[in-house]
């Protein structure tokens, strides 16, 4: 039977809400209720109201919902092992290697994570018609939402959070920095621009997004841009990169820039698809569900994500400043990638921690060829009420034997960096547009 089409999504909204009745999930496929010792509360539809004081004009500036709140306890070396079943091997380790320095502090759990109605709706449509492709490297059948709500292997949780919803066309200010052990950085910032498949007409079917960032501090890096066209199966079609140069004032296709290839002005220890905590194929490593459990997270970190914090403040010797990440209890999916035989990856084994109520990869594990802790990546979760999206404040990736850790986008310092309303169109991501861009 065929309705028209605001007909057809009410149709779509009233299966979804019975639909989610029945199987006790979220409408993105989280456990809607709470657990035993109410410690983390039933989802009731992620933040309802948008703080009093956001400014429409300045979407980049967010103010608190959880301002009046302290800490419920802190975890430090001294009371480690208390807690030692809430943490990922990396916090554990962070913990008794800076003893002086380096605490957790928990707050009450808030849920305040939701989607927009059309995500939703197209979740609901995607149940029972999406697969993956022969290998696991591409989806079958897929346009948006939700692949997986109701995962049922690894692989289908890291699909949903390589395809989780971000926006449509968003340009970002950013900045990122190695902090080497004894503090000292160098801070390189940037500008770009993102656009999602599902929004750009006349986009490539087998593309996930489009971006493009232009170098712009420190001077002898600025003006060079960097186009990349994200492709759903990387195995089918590679990954496509160019970059500008701007001393040489040419574009040149940048080789298999995948898997564990260095990236750029990170002193070779951040790899390609360890951005956005992961990306691109999943072919070398071998993917095994471990289910779910409770842990500490980063969450709702509005104050890391503040204005008010500036840069040197923030990165300090051996780990960002403590005082400023929230973290709270939340179930998330437990993930174990082991690199397969033949195959070759610096890391031999990653542990993914999933955040049930976005498919966000919030904390990885890496181990290295002898299955010893080698790094430890976190996230630093919050969501952008006003367009009903939750993203990241900024990523951290620490070498717990080296004692260095990188950070990758930040904003706190940068004017006007962020819009999520950006009109962008095809012809925006080509070679052409990027050398007149550098120039």
């Amino acid at each position: 039977m065929k309705y028209p089409f605001f007909i057809h999504l009410i149709v779509l909204a009233t299966m979804a809400s019975a639909l989610n009745a029945e199987d006790g999930l979220t409408p993105i496929g989280a456990e809607k209720q709470g657990n035993m010792d109410g410690s983390i509360p039933e989802w009731t539809g992620g933040l309802a109201d948008i703080p009093k004081g956001y400014n429409k004009k300045k979407p980049d500036v967010l103010p608190n919902p959880f301002a009046g709140e302290q800490p419920s306890y802190q975890i430090s070396h001294k009371n480690l092992q208390t807690y030692r079943h809430l943490l990922s091997d990396g916090h554990a380790t962070l913990l008794a290697d800076n003893p002086e320095s380096y605490v957790i502090n928990v707050y009450p759990t808030h849920r305040s994570a939701g989607y927009p109605d059309s995500i939703y709706q197209a979740t609901a449509e995607n149940t029972g018609n999406i697969s993956l492709n022969e290998g696991g490297s591409g989806l079958e059948n897929y346009q948006n939402g939700v692949p997986f709500k109701q995962a049922k292997s690894a692989l289908e949780v890291i699909w949903n959070h390589i395809t989780r919803y971000r926006g449509d066309s968003i340009r970002r200010k950013v900045a990122s920095a190695t902090i080497q052990e004894d503090g000292r950085y160098t801070l390189i910032k940037s500008e770009g621009q993102v656009s999602f498949s599902h929004s750009l007409k006349g986009a490539d079917s087998n593309t996930l997004f489009y971006i493009k960032s232009r170098i712009v501090e420190p001077t002898r890096m600025a003006g060079d841009v960097l186009l990349v066209h994200e492709t759903f199966d990387q195995l089918k079609d590679s990954r496509k990169a160019w970059v500008y140069s701007a001393s040489q004032r040419r574009v040149r296709r940048a080789p298999d820039f995948a898997y564990d290839s260095p990236m750029p002005f990170a002193d070779g220890f951040v790899v390609a698809d360890q951005i956005d905590m992961f990306n691109g194929a999943p072919d070398r490593y071998e993917w095994k569900l471990l289910g779910k459990k409770e842990l500490l997270i980063p969450y709702n970190n509005y104050h890391l994500y503040s204005k008010k914090i500036r840069y040197k403040d923030l990165l300090k010797v051996g780990h960002i400043d403590p005082l400023y990440v929230r973290f709270e209890k939340h179930r998330v999916w437990v993930i174990e990638a082991n690199l397969k035989k033949n195959a070759r990856h610096i890391y031999g084994k990653r542990v993914f921690y999933i955040d049930e109520d976005t498919w966000q990869i919030s904390v990885i594990d890496y181990f290295d060829g002898h299955n010893q802790l080698w790094r430890m990546g976190e996230a630093y979760a919050l969501y952008f009420y006003q367009e009903e999206i939750p993203l990241y404040a900024f990523e951290a990736i620490y070498d717990l034997q080296s004692k260095r850790y990188v950070v990758l986008g930040m904003s706190n310092e940068e004017r006007k960096s962020l819009d999520f309303g950006i009109k962008a169109k095809r012809r925006d991501y080509t070679p052409n547009a990027i050398r007149r861009e550098g120039r």
